[in-house]
């Protein structure tokens, strides 16, 4: 960080401080100023399964249907609740809300999709 951009901070710092402001400022370096607390950042859990398996296993099977159509995606190496969710946020974003319904065919270790619109 340049000296002019330290010198701005602290003299920000320094207002708020006689303002009573609450705040926290963290420089890029790590150098902190002020006594707000600040909750650490989020991370985003890890993909159960690598990026784009699950749509690149299940799109063939039902890429091409139309309305009123049913098709029948087995469970493969994947799990059927986590394979049946995929399935129908991808109907949800290519086809809208409510095009299709899903299901899962516990016995038969497979997800059904009918596309109603």
């Amino acid at each position: 960080m340049h000296d002019i951009q330290m010198r701005s901070i602290q003299q920000w710092a320094a207002m708020m401080d006689k303002w009573g402001v609450q705040y926290k400022i963290i420089t890029p370096e790590g150098q902190e100023f002020g006594e707000l607390e600040v909750a650490a950042p989020k991370k985003r859990s890890g993909s159960f399964y690598p990026v784009h398996a699950l749509s690149n296993y299940f799109q063939p099977f039902i890429i091409g249907m139309d309305v009123g159509d049913v098709a029948v995606v087995p469970v493969g190496e994947f799990d059927l609740v986590r394979l049946r969710g995929a399935i129908a946020a991808w109907t949800c974003h290519h086809w809208g809300r409510k095009s299709a319904s899903t299901h899962i065919n516990v016995d038969a270790q497979h997800v059904e999709v009918l596309r109603m619109s």
